[in-house]
């Protein structure tokens, strides 16, 4: 009798530890399915809500990027009123022309000459004005005044008002001293004026 009981006992406590396994295994997957969405959810949340949104590309201001301002621009677009060379601002003159050939067989063989034009300039404005560096045209050449003659043949700046008298020397040769010599009459470029002068022939120099 004891040992019938016993055995129908047993079965019974089987089932109730089948049992509480079970649900003890289903709560231990709920947990584990729980944990695995949180940490799922929080992983990509994490990284998305660190990263800081890219920065607009800031607009570049009328002053900004080292640019130069409308202001500026047309200050520096304006020229420095001791430059401006008007022709009427300078009153020029040609008073003579002189042609003294090379006194040396070596310069007569190259039709060396040296060519002196006396010349008076007025500044007839109100400011200072540097005329551009006189010149001579002749036989298709334009040759410059002697930038290394005595400052006496320097025309240089002019102040307002002032007059100036100054012999330009020009060191011609070749075609120029033949053109010269046959024509006798000289263009120079002064201040701006086309001027034509007639031509002495002096002695050797």
């Amino acid at each position: 009798m004891t040992e019938r009981i016993r055995t129908k006992a047993l079965p019974l406590a089987l089932l109730k530890l089948l049992l509480v396994g079970i649900l003890a295994g289903g709560a231990g997957l709920l947990l584990g399915i729980g944990a695995s969405a949180l940490s799922g959810d929080g992983g990509p949340q994490a990284a998305g809500g660190g990263s800081a949104p890219a920065p607009k590309a800031a607009q570049n201001s009328p002053t900004g990027g080292g640019g130069t301002t409308a202001p500026a621009a047309a200050a520096a677009a304006q020229p420095n009123p001791a430059s401006v060379q008007p022709p009427s601002q300078v009153r020029a003159n040609v008073l003579s022309a002189l042609l003294r050939p090379a006194a040396t067989a070596f310069g007569r063989q190259q039709h060396r000459a040296r060519l002196i034009v006396r010349v008076r300039a007025q500044n007839v404005g109100k400011v200072s004005v540097t005329p551009a560096r006189p010149a001579l045209l002749e036989a298709g050449v334009t040759v410059h005044a002697n930038s290394q003659a005595a400052a006496a043949a320097e025309l240089g700046s002019l102040r307002p008002g002032e007059t100036k008298l100054v012999d330009l020397q020009f060191e011609v040769r070749g075609a120029v001293t033949t053109q010269l010599t046959a024509r006798r009459t000289a263009r120079v470029i002064l201040a701006g004026h086309s001027l034509t002068v007639p031509v002495a022939l002096g002695p050797p120099v």
